[in-house]
């Protein structure tokens, strides 16, 4: 190592021993106005930067002190070579103005050694400036100021001086929240104080008034030592634990209150002691029978001279009451379970009723076998894909399936309206045939909505109105009945159709493809499965279409659950009827 080396080493070390004994003078100012009663926060950060000012012979020297209400940096205290402009006094920088913004905002040390190439940097009132140093303040983990250094020459802010700088800043940070905890202590303390001396001036005037009338109180009051020994009880005490006036000495709270019941009983008295207003609480006792009473428990401390001396202990017996109570308790649970019990029966009857009059609908047509059982689980099977998707989150509910379930099987209820020999008619419907079919949409929208409108409950036969009326509607607005839309007279499409309707739609169609009838065989699922997506955007909605991709094979499993019971004509290959293919 040559002498030019040492030199500097030495050089180095010095200059850090420096760093080190400017940090200790600065903990030793914190200790000095932390540790006064007369501490003032203003006064100690002064001293702060007058001494970092003096003993690095900086150019400017302040600290800025975030306003909690403007979130503004406002200058609090300034040490320099230059008197600060009375103008300045109230200087406020906003959180992204500036090197000293910026570095309030990001929590971060900012160091710039020449200003001119910072373009953050804003030209105030400090024209000698050339570099500046930004270091955050905090209380705890939040920034509350920032400690900011300029220089009127460049480079000066070395590694060295912007560690010693950061712990200066973290001291700065601890002394105000020893400050903040200091004033916080002593406006509680004196609040305490204030609370403890009004309730002993409350006690002693009302002494002997409170002696005349507690005595023929109804509620039981007991005063007792601090230890717990009962020393006096009025009638109602006597006659509540069944202790005469002569036998209450020889009585301690732990003799009358129920086992597991003192520890909330000593933590109420110990409150009371400490000034604090205590709330009734529920607590057990034994009289000398050995009889439980569940009573409300309050106390107040008694101070004579300045010390506390006993409890004033006030109870009122809810044994009745709570006893009422729990009759009352087991009354409403036996009343809800019956409550539950007769809303399940009449859901099971509204079922049963649904499906004797969809029943009677399909029996009309030669679609006979497992149909109806078939759509309710395909549309509860569509409608529970669905809501899984973020889409139909707030559409379909638990609710919104059941009822979907419940009353698909009403979709062609309307057909009890329509002619036998256009049903179940095997050639191709001519167009008046074809348009009296269509009327079975409206037939039984009507049906559902006068059964709705008769119990005074349409909300029930909603969901199934809409799907008897629109199940039979397309995507692409080709299908029927038709509507008044904005004064146009047209088919309903794509979202203007009701969900209910697009749902059992696919169900129905994918029912009427996989099915058997006298005339044909039932397509395969796969070839269903295709017909069914050529046809989506166009016949069907294609979230429908995509949750049934997802579930089928939940659609046949259902399908060879509920098999149709029609027998076939041996060797007939399928052929789409004519009357379909219209």
């Amino acid at each position: 190592m040559t002498s030019m080396n040492l030199a500097e080493l030495r050089e180095r070390l010095a200059y850090l021993d420096l760093l080190n004994a400017f940090h200790q003078e600065i903990l030793k100012v914190i200790r000095i106005y932390t540790s006064s009663e007369h501490f003032s926060t203003e006064r100690g950060l002064q001293e702060i930067v007058n001494f970092i000012q003096k003993k690095f012979d900086i150019y400017i020297v302040d600290i800025l002190l975030l306003d909690e209400f403007s979130r503004d940096l406002v200058l609090y205290v300034y040490a320099g070579r230059e008197p600060l402009d009375p103008a300045m006094k109230n200087l406020r920088i906003q959180l992204d103005e500036g090197i000293s913004g910026d570095c309030a905002k990001a929590g971060e040390p900012v160091i710039c050694n020449d200003v001119a190439t910072e373009p953050r940097f804003i030209s105030g009132p400090f024209p000698k400036t050339k570099a500046e140093m930004c270091i955050p303040i905090r209380i705890r983990s939040r920034v509350v100021g920032v400690l900011d250094l300029q220089h009127d020459e460049k480079n000066r802010f070395a590694s060295e001086v912007v560690q010693v700088m950061e712990q200066v800043a973290m001291s700065v940070g601890f002394m105000l929240e020893n400050k903040k905890l200091y004033d916080d202590l002593r406006a509680h303390n004196e609040t305490l104080e204030k609370r403890v001396e009004d309730k002993v001036a409350e006690l002693k005037k009302s002494e002997e008034r409170y002696r005349a009338i507690v005595e023929h109180a109804a509620d039981p009051i007991f005063i007792t030592e601090l230890t717990g020994r009962i020393g006096w009880g009025n009638k109602a005490a006597q006659a509540l634990i069944g202790y005469d006036a002569a036998e209450l000495g020889a009585v301690t709270l732990s003799t009358i209150v129920k086992k597991g019941f003192m520890h909330p009983v000593y933590n109420a008295i110990r409150e009371a002691r400490e000034g604090q207003a205590i709330r009734a609480i529920q607590v057990e006792l034994v009289t000398k029978r050995g009889e439980e009473r569940t009573v409300e428990f309050s106390c107040i401390a008694i101070k004579e001279n300045g010390e506390y001396t006993g409890l004033e202990i006030t109870t009122r017996d809810i044994t009745d009451k709570i006893v009422i109570e729990k009759l009352k308790k087991n009354y409403m649970k036996s009343l809800e379970e019956a409550v539950v019990s007769r809303t399940s029966e009449i859901k099971d009857t509204q079922r049963a009723a649904i499906l004797a009059i969809a029943n009677l609908a399909e029996s009309i047509d030669d679609d006979t076998g497992g149909h109806i059982q078939r759509i309710q689980l395909y549309s509860k099977v569509l409608g529970n894909e669905l809501r899984r998707q973020p889409k139909f989150k707030e559409t379909i509910t638990e609710e919104y399936v059941e009822m979907l379930h419940d009353l698909s099987p009403l979709h062609d209820l309307g057909k009890v309206g329509i002619r036998d020999y256009i049903l179940q008619k095997t050639d191709k419907l001519t167009h008046e045939e074809f348009e009296k079919m269509k009327e079975h949409t409206i037939i039984g929208a009507r049906a559902l909505r006068m059964a709705g409108e008769m119990i005074r409950r349409e909300s029930i036969f909603a969901i199934g109105e809409m799907i008897a009326k629109y199940h039979h509607e397309k995507w692409d607005g080709t299908g029927y009945p038709i509507e008044s839309i904005n004064g146009e007279q047209r088919p309903l499409k794509g979202e203007e159709i009701p969900l209910c309707a697009r749902i059992v739609a696919l169900a129905d169609v994918y029912d009427a493809l996989t099915s058997k009838r006298p005339y044909k065989l039932p397509f395969p699922h796969e070839k269903a499965r295709d017909m069914i997506l050529t046809q989506s955007g166009k016949h069907f909605d294609p979230d429908c279409v995509q949750a049934f991709v997802r579930c089928e094979k939940e659609f046949m499993e259902i399908r060879e659950m509920f098999p149709d019971n029609i027998a076939l004509p041996e060797g007939k290959p399928f052929e789409l009827p004519a009357r379909d293919r219209a």
